[in-house]
């Protein structure tokens, strides 16, 4: 009895302690992504927190604002901004403690998905992935790294499926499908790597199921992957959307926005020709960064390390003969780089995001595989080529983990001690555009001042928020946007007519706006050269130069620039 009784209670204390030891793994996981969450802003994550700023206010995606980009991430953002206020500090605080769940449950589900299965790997990916966000700038809310936080988890769901020989039951299948809808409605750029993925499980049920193959069943796997994008045709039609979101977020991507990779001017109707040139692209990148493993450059292993992961992943897979798994992992690699690639893949690349997060995912998951494999029973040809594969993917892992490790603390070292930055609710415009307007007032920052537009609170003229080059180049928002500004005419106008983005001024792709502006505007130097400007107005900003004052109303907005001491 007494020894039954300790017995019991070395088995309880055991699970106390790991309890503990799990529980304190989680708390330094969530205070690195809180400290992610302090560094750097981009002002295409602003798009992503304006729009979900707009839908909390009643306003509908593609209806009533302009946007090239997909759904998913302004529905994120209206989520976090529910629970942060306006404010980008906050928000992207809320947001870290976002993705640190959004990180956790699907591997969670996951891993209750494999009983049986080795998954204790998912720790060191958790803890690579979250000291280096800030390297790719995977912390910000932006479209590809909310396409990575949703593709990586069912890229590990399928892979450890078919290298395990297990089945797919209606659970993973809805959540296979409702991740894969999430990650493309962020960013189509992943079309060909989500059709990938369900090509691959229609193939995998035909070869899994043999002699049990069932008609209904194929129909019911194919209408569940297919049921999220049915909802969204049906949101579309029933608010009036479709024609906006197909002009905006394809016709308006494809004709004066999006690059193709390796080709000059538009994507070809031919989509087996794209696919083709990503597939080329890659292999030329991917073989160009293997030659370059027997330098042994550790002082930037970064997109080394990634790439001999996933080389050993591959040979591994060819030597126990899955074929399949190794299909589908190459198919993966090759279609994350839609937009990037392995080799010239840099810090603050979040377009990499994809291919990054996957194969920091291979990376955990092979190092130990291999050390299992190599102490088992193998012939001893694939023990030879084992061993070095192994040697050298730790090696490179290694260094690639000092490397990840040294770049966040120098990063969170550097904010804590006041020597950078962190971020701030310091936008510069709108302060002074509160001012003097209110929330009923109708006022506009542009050309590119998502921030700003963030922060003022008098409504916009026009569903068209911002003024890119590739909208002046369109006929048909040329034309609405020109009509919103006259039909809803501002009372003031901050332009800058110097800002350049992708390439271009205003002055080269929207000398219509400045003629309107030229006509029916007026700027405090034009008012009135004697005005003089006091300090609290900041210089940088130039408002006798960009603020355009609506001619009719010019009296009463000067007079209130000097009721709040802008000028005298």
């Amino acid at each position: 009895m007494g020894f039954i009784f300790l017995k019991t209670e070395l088995v309880r204390y055991s699970k106390k302690r790991s309890f503990w030891l799990w529980m304190s793994f989680l708390a330094l996981i969530l205070a690195i992504f809180l400290i992610n969450g302090l560094h750097e802003q981009y002002p295409d994550e602003f798009d992503n927190i304006l729009g979900g700023w707009y839908l909390l206010h009643g306003k509908l995606i593609y209806k009533d604002w302009f946007t090239h980009h997909g759904p998913v991430s302004y529905l994120v953002s209206a989520l976090v901004n529910l629970f942060s206020g306006r404010s980008f500090v906050n928000f992207r605080l809320v947001y870290s403690v976002f993705l640190f769940f959004l990180t956790l449950l699907p591997i969670y589900f996951i891993r209750r998905r494999l009983e049986g299965v080795n998954t204790s790997f998912f720790a060191y990916f958790i803890l690579i992935l979250g000291l280096s966000l800030t390297y790719f700038w995977g912390h910000m809310l932006l479209a590809d790294n909310i396409a990575a936080f949703f593709l990586v988890p069912v890229t590990a769901l399928v892979f450890l499926k078919v290298v395990n020989n297990k089945r797919f039951d209606t659970k993973e299948y809805s959540f296979i499908s409702i991740f894969c809808f999430l990650a493309l409605f962020s960013a189509l750029t992943y079309a060909f790597l989500v059709a990938g993925i369900y090509l691959f499980l229609i193939v995998y049920y035909f070869i899994s199921e043999k002699g049990h193959l069932k008609f209904l069943n194929l129909i019911k796997i194919i209408s569940i992957l297919l049921v999220p994008y049915l909802f969204f045709v049906i949101y579309l039609l029933l608010t009036g959307s479709l024609s906006s979101y197909y002009y905006d977020a394809i016709k308006f991507n494809r004709d004066y926005y999006i690059y193709y990779p390796g080709l000059e001017g538009k994507p070809p109707a031919n989509p087996v020709r794209y696919a083709i040139v990503i597939a080329q692209g890659f292999h030329n990148n991917f073989s160009s960064m293997l030659n370059t493993v027997k330098s042994f450059n550790f002082d930037f292993p970064f997109n080394i390390s990634l790439a001999v992961s996933n080389t050993a992943l591959g040979i591994y897979l060819l030597l126990k003969r899955k074929y399949l798994a190794f299909l589908f992992v190459l198919g993966i690699l090759i279609f994350a780089n839609a937009r990037t690639n392995p080799f010239s893949s840099r810090e603050t690349d979040y377009q990499s995001a994809v291919y990054i997060m996957i194969s920091l995912f291979i990376t955990a998951y092979i190092i130990p595989r291999l050390y299992k494999e190599l102490n088992s029973n193998i012939e001893y040809s694939k023990k030879i080529i084992l061993s070095l594969v192994f040697v050298i993917t730790i090696i490179y892992a290694f260094y690639n983990f000092t490397f990840i490790l040294r770049k966040f603390s120098y990063k969170a070292y550097d904010k804590y001690m006041g020597f950078a930055a962190i971020i701030y609710d310091r936008p510069k415009i709108a302060p002074f555009i509160n001012q003097i307007e209110d929330k009923n007032s109708t006022a506009w920052i542009g050309p590119f001042y998502y921030e700003d537009l963030y922060y003022m609170n008098a409504k916009l003229p026009s569903k068209y928020q911002v003024f890119l080059p590739g909208m002046g180049q369109s006929p048909k928002i040329s034309k609405e946007f020109l009509i919103d500004f006259q039909n809803n005419k501002p009372e003031i106008v901050y332009f800058n007519k110097d800002f350049y983005i992708l390439g271009a001024s205003p002055k080269e792709y929207g000398q219509f706006f400045l003629d309107y502006l030229d006509s029916d505007y007026i700027t405090l130097s034009d008012f009135d050269p004697t005005l003089k400007y006091k300090l609290t107005l900041d210089p940088s900003l130039e408002f006798d130069k960009k603020l355009f004052i609506n001619k009719d109303r010019a009296d009463r907005v000067v007079n209130k620039m000097k009721e709040q001491g802008w000028i005298e």
